[in-house]
């Protein structure tokens, strides 16, 4: 962008001021630097960051680090000479934010075969969500709303993610674990049966000791 300002005053200089950046232009990344170029005679450009004063140069030709935050980001650039002539320029920058993944399940644990429903349509972003994928087991589940279902059929511990990708590529993962136990076992009863005498009055000892339960 180049601006320019020039007085009647014959004892003046023109000031030209060429800015590197666009205004309005999202980017991902939160430190960039911002070129300047400016022509004249005795100036000073001033470069401020969300209302806040960075930067002062007299040079001709410099670059500003800039360290965005999330959102948009205003910067304000204005060069002044000795004859108070001035040009400036406000330019917007918007730092993609990375989504914040979100996974839940209706239920942690149980006996297999287990069905559990996955719920990752809390996650958020400043931009749409492109796509959920839900990495279990193996296999990755992809979705367009972050909704899932599975079965898992064996008993063992499963560490689920999901990953959201956002319209701008930046992406997020959440984590958590199902746990999948084997359905009991009925015990197997084993006695005896022994008595004191074969004539009355006799003791009937009953002897189940040996009864077992697997689980």
């Amino acid at each position: 962008m180049i601006f320019w300002y020039h007085s009647g005053n014959k004892e003046s200089t023109s000031l030209k001021l060429t800015l590197g950046l666009e205004s309005g232009i999202r980017i991902n990344e939160s430190n960039i630097s911002l070129p300047i170029e400016v022509s004249g005679e005795n100036f000073t450009t001033t470069v401020s960051l969300n209302g806040q004063t960075i930067f002062n140069s007299n040079l001709a030709s410099f670059s500003v680090p800039l360290s965005l935050v999330s959102g948009l980001n205003i910067i304000g650039v204005a060069t002044k000479n000795e004859f108070n002539q001035e040009v400036s320029e406000i330019i917007e920058i918007t730092l993609n934010s990375a989504p914040i993944a979100s996974l839940t399940a209706n239920t942690l644990e149980g006996i297999a075969p287990l069905l559990v429903n996955f719920d990752g349509s809390d996650s958020i972003d400043d931009l749409p969500l492109s796509s959920f994928t839900l990495s279990l087991n193996g296999e990755n589940l992809t979705s367009t709303n972050g909704l899932f279902s599975y079965t898992f059929n064996t008993p063992g511990v499963y560490p689920v993610t999901l990953t959201v990708i956002d319209s701008d590529a930046l992406e997020s993962t959440t984590s958590l674990n199902i746990i999948v136990k084997a359905a009991p076992i009925a015990p197997t009863v084993n006695f005896t049966i022994s008595k004191s005498s074969e004539r009355a009055p006799s003791i009937v000892t009953i002897d189940a000791s040996s009864s077992v339960d697997p689980d």
